[in-house]
Order: C-alpha cells, then structure tokens, then sequence
C-alpha cells in the first residue's frame, strides 16, 4: 500500500477551503511550510527545480523524506522524465503526488503509465487568443489528459467562470502572486479548490477574514431523477419542474430499447413505475411509448420520456445533465454521443455509473467528458485506507467521486480535497442531514427534495465594485443576495476591512473615514438555514475611495 502524507490543514473558518500550495525554494525549506502542497520543478534526470531555475536537489531526497506533511505537486515539461519517475515511485511506493504540466498530453502519458498519480493541467500562461469558449476547451483537455485539476490564468479565475468548470466537475486551481491582501481575499471569494501562493503568510492572514461558516462555493444541487417528492421519478414533468425551482443540475437514469433507442428508466424492469410489466431491453420504443407512469398507487398521463424528447426541452438552457448509465450494453454510450452530438449538449452532460466497464468506454469514445464513479462507499477501518481507497478507484478510471453520503466525514472529505478530489454526494432525503452536509461544503448534493433549497441565499451581490464616499461619510453599499431559485432580495450587508491608508472609525454596523485615502471592504451577509444554523455570503472585495 502507497503511503500517504499527513498534511498541514490551516486554520479557516471557510466550509472546505480551498487547499494552498506553496512553490519550494529549498529543501531546507520543508519544516517551515504550513500548508497542503508544495509546488516543484523536475527534470529528466529528476532533479528538483524551483522556479528560480536552480536545483535544489533531487526527488529521491523529498520522498524518503519521514517527516514530510506535504503533497508534493510535481510540475513536468520534459517527457523523458516520465519512465525514470514510474521507476522511482514503484521503487518508493509513493504514489502519493499530483503532477502538473501545461502539456495535456505530458499528463495523459504519465497517468497512463502511472494511473495511482493525480494529473492537473496548467492553463495558467496558455493563449487562448484563438480559442472560441476557453472554458469548455479547458474541461475537454483536462479530461482527455485524464486529469482532474486545472490551474487557471488570472482572467479566468472568476466567480462565474470557476463554477461554471465546477459545474462541470473540474476541480479548479488558481494562483496568487502575493500582490496585496485585497488580492488573497479576491481570490478566496471565487471558490476555487485550490490555491497556489506565493505568500502563503497573507493567504492565511485572508483566511482569518471570514466568519464561520463560510461558503464562499456555492454546494451544486442536483435533482434526484427530477424532484420525485413532487412528481414521478424519471419523467419530463419532474425534471421541468425540478428546474423551475432552480437546480444546478439534473440526475436521471438511462436504458436502452430493444430497438437501440435511449429512453429515463431506473429500473430493468418497468413494473415498479409504469403501468405494464417487462424488461425494459425486451421492448420497443413504441411498447414504451404507450405505458402510464404510476404516482405511488394512481396511474398518470405521464409516459417515458425519451432521451431525445429531453435534450429537446432544454437545449437552450444551462442545465447540467447527470445521467447514470444503468445499461451494461456498450451500445448506449454510441447512442448517447449521438444525441448529445445532435443537440449540441456535449459542453452540459457528466455521465455516472456503478458500472466500470462503461466508464471505460465512456472515455474511449468520449474522452473530453467528464465521468463520474458511483459508490455505496463503505469505508475502511482506517482513514487513510479509506483515502486510498477511494483514491485508487478514482484515479484507475480518471473519474469524479459520487459517493453515498451516509459514510462520509468532514475529515476524509478534507484529506480528499488536498489530493484534487471533489465529492458529488446522493441522495439526501432528510432535511437536517442536507442542510448539514450543505454546510460543510460538500460540492454537490443530489436529493428528491431540491425544494428546501430553492430560497436559500447564494450570491452577495454589490451595485458596484468600487465606490467613492467623503471624509466622515458613513460607508454604505447597496447589495442584492441571488437565491438558488433565483430570486433577488435587497439586503444590509456586514463590512469588514481588509485593508487602509485613511484613519477610520469602526462604529460596530459600518466605518467612518477620517482621512483621504484608499481602502477595502469584504461585504457578507449572514443567513439563518435552520435553529441553531446559518452560514456566511460574501461578495468579490469593494475598492473604496475616500475623498
């Protein structure tokens, strides 16, 4: 069994802040590090590199290293690198890193070659002056590198942008060049997973900013084959209205007709939801067409939709599409492409299974999708075997992690994200255990009941992000929170400063600036989910002038 690093996890009042990672100057430097990750060079000979350029030693010396508390992140740019590295970790058996490049395919040879290593692909000096929508460019070559992670560049590492990758199942890492505080706390309130800094002292001094607890990432919501506390299971009604009431995403179950054509049924036989009896495989699309879905005891007008009729319906919206293969006929994954081909969907679809096999052939014929792995999860008596365990499977098929949520622990889930694993949890069908893991900061939830969710809070949205104010004028920015259905509220947000070189008064609500001067606020707004229960918004920082 690889061993597996015990790492430093900082103090933070965010719900599963992002992890940091620190570029190594020196090996001397090991002991002083006081966060997750370290960040170095290797080269062919497999020499450290830091990035100044100058060897520092050699990877041999880092992983025999005892006391390490750290994950190395191995960036790599030289193909002859990666046999004498395979070498070298099965010499050690530690597999226990992430290795990074800007060259996808550098990443794919190694993960292949290695595949109990993680992969992140670096896009953070990539020109994507030619490239049409960079962000789906980015979630296709990090799944074809059979990676995970994707270090963005500067422009991109936006609220918007880094969930619409999230959405998507790519855990996001940006960098911080350490410019100023504001800059940190900038960077903390797009939600990214991961941050590499070059000032780790002010990351942390940023992470002391927020409250508990904090979701600066918004947890994805996902309906459970539609909204099946409302309507039917599966069915088309179920999903519209699952959207209506503001999911992120929709799961629901595909099989395939006896005449090749993709139809949403969970079970393999049709009895339990319609009103007929059957194999599912063993009828024709038109025998389909003509069963009732059952509501518990009472048959509807509702039939089985196909796959076609629900790409159709919403094709022209943003929703993310989880679709569980329950088919072990390879042909479906064909069928699949073809729809998704067809109504241009390729950029909204994650494909989950229990199933291996199809996993497998979804990245052979689908290699830019992202799969996710379905699990019961039963953990192992060990933490750390359970991390490996997970690990391991998740890394063998270059998926995302579905888990049951029921074994799951705020601590694993922290030890997971260190290592690039996100956690996509089912099916919650209590109200207190949701709201619980929500806030933690799990990353996404699949219930029967998206409903508890459509009124909570999840964007703090500012007029402006800056304003100017007159010495001895009260601060007071105007702010909207954005529900998970969409609803926009006014609403008095709280104010903290983060940093300023005009003297001021705090007077508890807000500040009064006595001097001329520049300053910076971080807006929150606190919610109360529950008895005993709330969480923290936050908006991007405010630049403040006072003149």
């Amino acid at each position: 069994m690889s061993k597996m690093y015990k790492v430093t996890e900082p103090q933070s009042n965010i719900s599963m802040a992002a992890t940091l990672i620190e570029p190594l100057q020196g090996l001397s430097d090991l002991h002083k590090i006081r966060v997750s990750n370290i960040y170095v060079g290797i080269d062919s000979d497999l020499n450290l590199i830091n990035l100044s350029g100058q060897v520092i030693g050699q990877l041999w010396q880092l992983l025999t290293e005892h006391q390490l508390k750290v994950i190395p992140v191995l960036s790599l740019e030289d193909s002859a690198a990666i046999k004498p590295l395979a070498k070298l970790l099965k010499e050690k058996n530690s597999f226990d890193i992430t290795l990074i490049s800007m060259q996808p395919e550098l990443i794919k040879q190694a993960r292949e070659l290695i595949p109990l290593i993680r992969g992140a692909v670096d896009y953070s000096h990539y020109d994507f002056s030619a490239v049409k929508n960079p962000l789906f460019f980015i979630v296709q070559q990090t799944n074809r590198a059979k990676a995970k992670i994707a270090l963005l560049p500067a422009h991109l590492c936006t609220k918007k942008e880094v969930e619409i990758l999230q959405k998507r199942l790519i855990t996001v890492w940006s960098v911080d060049y350490g410019a100023c505080l504001s800059n940190a706390v900038a960077i903390l309130t797009t939600g990214v997973n991961g941050i590499m800094s070059h000032n780790t002292a002010q990351m942390l001094q940023a992470m002391s900013l927020f409250e508990q607890p904090s979701l600066v990432r918004k947890p994805l919501i996902i309906g459970h084959r539609g909204i099946p506390s409302l309507l039917p299971e599966n069915t088309l009604e179920g999903v519209i209205k699952a959207y209506q009431l503001g999911v992120d995403a929709i799961e629901y179950d595909i099989q395939l007709s006896k005449d090749k054509q993709i139809v949403l049924m969970h079970d393999h036989n049709v009895q339990r939801t319609t009103d007929g009896v059957g194999l599912i495989e063993e009828m024709t699309q038109a025998e389909i067409k003509i069963l009732r879905i059952m509501n518990r005891e009472t048959i509807t007008d509702f039939s089985v939709p196909t796959l076609d009729q629900l790409f159709a319906q919403f094709a022209d919206t943003q929703l993310i599409h989880f679709i569980e293969i329950k088919s072990h006929k390879k042909e479906i994954v064909r069928r699949l492409k073809a729809a998704m081909d067809k109504y241009h969907l390729n950029d909204r679809v994650i494909v989950i299974s229990f199933i291996k096999a199809q996993i497998i052939e979804m990245y052979k014929m689908l290699p830019e999708i992202t799969v996710g792995f379905l699990s019961e999860f039963k953990p192992a008596h060990k933490s750390g075997k359970t991390l490996q365990k997970i690990l391991s499977a998740t890394q063998s098929l270059s998926s995302a992690f579905n888990p049951a949520y029921q074994n799951l622990t705020v601590a694993l889930m922290a030890a997971a994200k260190h290592r690039g694993t996100t956690f996509w949890t089912w099916t919650y069908k209590h109200q207190k255990e949701a709201y619980y893991y929500y806030l933690q900061g799990t990353h996404g939830l699949t219930t029967d009941y998206p409903q508890w969710f459509t009124d909570l809070p999840v964007y703090l949205l500012p007029k402006s992000t800056s304003k100017t104010i007159k010495v001895e004028q009260p601060l007071s920015i105007e702010v909207q929170i954005v529900t998970q259905g969409g609803q926009r509220l006014t609403a008095q947000p709280i104010y903290t400063l983060i940093e300023s070189d005009a003297d001021y008064i705090n007077t508890g609500d807000s500040f009064i600036f006595t001097t001329t001067g520049q300053a910076s606020v971080l807006l929150s707004y606190v919610h109360k989910i529950s008895e005993g229960q709330c969480y923290y918004l936050y908006s991007s920082p405010i630049s403040i002038t006072i003149s």
